[in-house]
């Protein structure tokens, strides 16, 4: 990956990565005093035509922020600190960047399990005001002594993440849990045992508190050859409904060229498999953005906010490249009032 500098938010104001909330697993709290809903509650995403698609038929696209990596944010000694600056950040994604989604890969082995719940509470609370889908899991951290890095997973911390947050949202409507980041890094070949045990593993887990909602699997490193996505799924689908679950992967083509994305078997041992891209390349990202598009889709990027925290340069580098969809609020890059996602 890319090294990253240090990223602030919007208004310059960074925010907390390191909430230190009750680990007590209970529903999240409403938080206290705050305004009316500024959006509808969202209904859960659906697969409509083999297409991952929100509550309104149109496909997610966001941005991430990776707090399993916390150096990249100034900290606040409270989560709550954090709600202004999140609700003028989600505020702007919605409103003005035609984004409807946001990724955050909470925590890691470094951690405890649980020990950020205060802040992932008031990103549910804040990306729910606004409209957003919010995808939670956890990430595979800082790189160090053996441990960490994409491609890696502590098993053992990521059953303690899942059965920590797995109850605490599973009454969100508009929240979506990644099983865990990039497990590994295999896209051309079938993966270890330990790896799809963890996708069994973990999809049960979360299914027992929360039936209903989505799970994204696998998230491979790159675009998988068609023969390795088809081993792959194969290898899970008899525990996997992916009537409520979808395969996610990041659109960098070393191991496959984006074209392939559209031969990607899509129904496999009589389940519709639908897809989603959790990252797009970095710096190469518009011609693969494209044939997301072409191919419907949904997307993250990468490049915002992870390398270029400046979201004002969003919209002119999609103008530029001649990138537009339709989005579920605002009149950017299309009007939300009178176009289609279809």
């Amino acid at each position: 990956m890319p090294e990253r500098g240090k990223v602030f938010l919007p208004l310059a104001i960074g925010f907390l990565l390191a909430g230190c909330g009750d680990p007590e697993v209970v529903p999240i709290a409403r938080g206290k005093g705050a305004e009316p809903p500024f959006r509808e509650q969202r209904g859960r995403v659906q697969i409509i035509d083999g297409r991952l698609v929100t509550d309104r038929g149109t496909r997610l696209r966001g941005v991430a922020i990776e707090a399993d990596l916390g150096l990249d944010f100034e900290l606040y000694a409270e989560p709550e600190g954090a709600r202004p600056a999140l609700r003028s950040f989600f505020e702007k994604l919605t409103g003005e960047l035609g984004l409807n989604a946001f990724e955050l890969n909470l925590e890691s082995y470094n951690v405890e399990a649980g020990s950020r719940a205060g802040f992932a509470d008031v990103m549910v609370e804040e990306s729910r005001r606004a409209g957003a889908y919010l995808i939670l899991g956890p990430g595979s951290g800082p790189a160090r002594d053996g441990k960490g890095g994409s491609g890696w997973f502590d098993p053992d911390f990521v059953g303690r993440f899942w059965t920590f947050y797995a109850p605490r949202y599973a009454s969100e409507t508009h929240v979506l849990y990644q099983i865990q980041k990039v497990p590994e890094r295999t896209c051309d070949a079938l993966w270890n045992d330990a790896s799809l045990s963890l996708e069994r593993d973990m999809y049960s887990l979360i299914r027992g508190p929360a039936p209903d909602t989505h799970v994204l699997t696998f998230s491979f490193g790159e675009i998988p050859t068609v023969a390795a996505f088809e081993a792959n799924v194969s290898a899970v689908v008899d525990t996997v409904s992916f009537a409520h679950a979808t395969v996610a992967f990041h659109a960098h083509d070393e191991c496959a060229p984006v074209t392939e994305v559209a031969m990607l078997p899509r129904e496999i041992a009589g389940q519709t498999i639908s897809l989603f891209v959790t990252e797009l390349p970095p710096n190469t990202w518009q011609e693969n953005l494209r044939a997301m598009e072409e191919d419907k889709v949904g997307w993250m990027h990468y490049h915002w906010i992870a390398l270029d925290p400046e979201l004002a340069s969003f919209r002119p580098a999609h103008d530029e490249a001649g990138i537009g969809w339709c989005p579920d609020f605002g009149t950017w890059p299309q009007n939300s009032s009178t176009c289609s996602d279809q």
